[in-house]
């Protein structure tokens, strides 16, 4: 990759995240501007590279600091680091995974399933992704003890094993 400057100097070196993204606004200023597409698939265009492109101040990489086709930048994601979101986003998360835990059966009507169902809903499918997930990245605690061990029957399935592999649910560095 290119050196944009001595760090010495204080300029800005290229990350390979960044390479990547300079790469997809590239690709999706291209697709925005091709007259063949419909206006729906532009706008669609446009909002992933709204909340692609990262200008805040706190950006560390001068690869992203122009803005592109003059729009306003990032807005989903910037607010995601704002003082206070993380802990917002924990309660809700909290107050969601309580909701859905109230669903589950107080005892095996017909089936393990959300409701009591003898299938899985894709309600079941999601909730045990992101029950997953948040076990995968360390914040397994703020999963109500019972959906925890309702997801751990769902993904000691042959339907989880036969899509996962052993795999987790996002790599974990």
């Amino acid at each position: 990759m290119s050196d944009m400057g001595s760090p010495r100097s204080g300029a800005k070196t290229e990350t390979k995240s960044s390479v990547v993204a300079y790469g997809l606004t590239a690709i999706l200023e291209k697709l925005i501007a091709d007259p063949d597409i419909s206006d729906r698939f532009q706008e669609a265009l446009a909002y992933k590279l709204e909340v692609l492109v990262c200008l805040p101040p706190s950006c560390s990489n001068q690869l992203l600091t122009r803005p592109p086709l003059g729009h306003s930048h990032n807005r989903e994601k910037v607010a995601g680091v704002q003082d206070g979101a993380h802990e917002q986003s924990i309660e809700l998360t909290r107050e969601v995974l309580s909701e859905c835990a109230a669903s589950l059966p107080s005892e095996n009507v017909l089936g393990p399933w959300l409701f009591g169902l003898a299938y899985a809903t894709a309600l079941d499918a999601h909730l045990v992704v992101l029950i997953a997930r948040l076990q995968d990245i360390g914040k397994g605690e703020i999963v109500p003890p019972e959906l925890t061990a309702y997801a751990d029957r769902a993904m000691e399935g042959p339907e989880w094993q036969s899509v996962m592999e052993g795999r987790r649910t996002m790599r974990v560095v």
